[in-house]
């Protein structure tokens, strides 16, 4: 049952894989229950399904809230999100216009590509991990196909935060990592660090 919260690859190991995935999101959710002092539980019989839940304490009485962050001020951008996870795309929307930007979200590389044939954007919110075409083969196809003057700062987005995955990034043509799972804060230092002002 342990190995059921370690992280795992599927058989095809490519970010270009038939399906998607990857093998993260167990691992994540015990890790969180974890560092909250909590246990993530497991039950599962054959051809009946599995239940999973978790045992966590929390304080009884209302805790202070934390000094809000000032905002970072980034202009209105225009913003391409590519992710083939729907329910990744509608967060990464929320909180984009929630920072006040403008967005179009699609679902594949090729649809990205299309998209950027057919406007320019600011930033590409760029998830690594899809199938049939990758986050990085993407924005080498984008990039072999940018105008003069206009250079779009693309966003890598992906669970995969090590050294080497930085490097791909850089190496494929992406301006920022950023590490999911992500918050609204993390989001926008990010937008900010790339926003041409």
């Amino acid at each position: 049952v342990a190995r059921l919260f370690q992280p795992f690859s599927q058989g095809d190991a490519s970010t270009a894989r038939r399906f998607g995935g990857t093998g993260l999101g167990l691992s994540i959710a015990y890790r969180l229950i974890h560092n909250l002092g909590g246990e993530l539980k497991v039950s599962s019989a054959p051809g009946k399904g599995s239940r999973f839940w978790f045992d966590l304490r929390l304080p009884s009485g209302p805790r202070p809230a934390p000094a809000p962050a000032p905002p970072i001020q980034t202009p209105s951008m225009r913003i391409l999100v590519v992710d083939d996870v729907a329910v990744n795309r509608r967060v990464a929307v929320r909180l984009c216009e929630s920072i006040g930007h403008q967005v179009h979200a699609v679902s594949s590389g090729r649809d990205a590509i299309e998209a950027c044939r057919a406007r320019e954007y600011d930033v590409i919110l760029m998830d690594c991990q899809m199938p049939e075409m990758d986050g990085y083969e993407t924005t080498r196809r984008i990039r072999a196909e940018e105008k003069a003057g206009h250079r779009v700062r693309i966003i890598a987005l992906t669970a995969n935060a090590f050294d080497s995955d930085k490097a791909d990034s850089r190496k494929a043509g992406m301006d920022f990592h950023l590490s999911k799972p992500y918050t609204k804060a993390e989001l926008a230092a990010a937008l900010s660090s790339v926003a041409v002002y």
